[in-house]
């Protein structure tokens, strides 16, 4: 009778350990699945990152190859047009007054297009070099930027005031030069075209070794969070950010209905990237 308690334990005790072993087996094996499932996960998580970035490349450097092929348009077709015409229009005038003096009018008519040509052609000529990268990269993003804000002043009515720590040279990177350039670009563009605004602030320094770009309006203002949700035009706040991400740069704006709005960018750089004037 002992005997047969005894072999009861123990088929009692192994059967436990069975249990036992199986439960941990479970266990380990759920584990295992988990840690694989969240080692998936991060894989998808990184790729789709990697994706995300990779597309905001390609659709940044689309961009600057349509921009640049516009430029290369304006300035070689475009300008040689308006050149034409108005050498045209000139040749004109000068008939007119060798032929007849009784034709005053028509011809000051026909020297008022002409001047009106020439400042299209200007504008055009500003314009192309805007948006060629070349052109930055020659006179540097200072250069562009006081050329931008020569050609803002001449198409509005806003006074604008550039605020620049001179006595440092930007050596920023072909990429950030271009890409703080556009953001500035885009900025003012939105700030004439929807702003309604009569004075603009461009500020430009070093702060904590950190380049900022930023840019204040007194216009209308409007509400962030809703401009975002906005199928058109928040596409261009997106846009400006997708920018400052693709150049590791932080991007924010600030604006509330009737109390205008304050773009600021923010972008990480050495300091033996600063070369002191």
């Amino acid at each position: 009778m002992p005997s047969n308690s005894s072999e009861i334990i123990t088929v009692v005790s192994i059967g436990i350990m069975l249990a036992l072993f199986f439960v941990l087996f479970i266990i380990i094996l759920m584990v295992m699945y988990q840690k694989r499932q969240n080692a998936f996960k991060r894989e998808i998580s990184f790729m789709k990152k990697d994706y995300d970035l990779q597309l905001n490349k390609t659709q940044i450097d689309t961009q600057e190859n349509m921009l640049s092929e516009i430029s290369q348009k304006l300035h070689h077709e475009v300008k040689n047009n308006i050149d034409a015409v108005t050498l045209q229009i000139k040749n004109i005038a000068y008939q007119i007054q060798s032929n007849s003096t009784s034709l005053p009018i028509i011809k000051k008519e026909l020297e008022s297009i002409a001047m009106q040509n020439d400042f299209v052609k200007q504008q055009v000529r500003l314009t192309s070099h805007s948006l060629m990268p070349e052109r930055i990269e020659q006179i540097g993003l200072m250069g562009a930027i006081d050329n931008e804000i020569i050609k803002f002043e001449k198409s509005s009515s806003i006074e604008i005031i550039l605020d620049v720590d001179r006595s440092i040279n930007y050596n920023l990177d072909q990429k950030e030069s271009i890409l703080v350039f556009r953001l500035l670009q885009e900025t003012l563009s939105n700030i004439l075209n929807h702003a309604n605004a009569t004075t603009v602030k461009v500020l430009i320094g070093v702060e904590k070794n950190m380049f900022f770009l930023t840019i204040q309006d007194d216009g209308v203002g409007f509400n962030v969070n809703e401009k975002r949700k906005s199928k058109s035009s928040g596409i261009g706040i997106i846009d400006l950010k997708r920018r400052a991400d693709y150049i590791n740069a932080i991007y924010n704006i600030n604006s509330k209905p009737g109390f205008g709005s304050t773009s600021d960018l923010r972008l990480p750089i050495k300091t033996n990237n600063l070369i002191a004037i």
